[in-house]
């Protein structure tokens, strides 16, 4: 999915969805949330694939 900043949306091309920004479907097809993947924050730097404390405050909450 394409960031609309206008719209604060994540629209995805294929069949019309729509994501919220935090990743939570809003409108359309999609059956799910968007798939968050890990990630830690090293500084300036977002690191995918490694669980930081940010990433697991988040699956925490959720």
């Amino acid at each position: 999915p394409a960031y609309q900043p206008s719209e604060q949306l994540f629209k995805c091309a294929c069949h019309g969805g729509e994501f919220d920004t935090s990743g939570k479907n809003v409108f359309g097809p999609p059956p799910k949330p968007l798939e968050i993947p890990p990630f830690k924050i090293d500084g300036t730097k977002l690191v995918l694939g490694e669980e930081g404390p940010e990433y697991k405050k988040m699956i925490a909450e959720a």
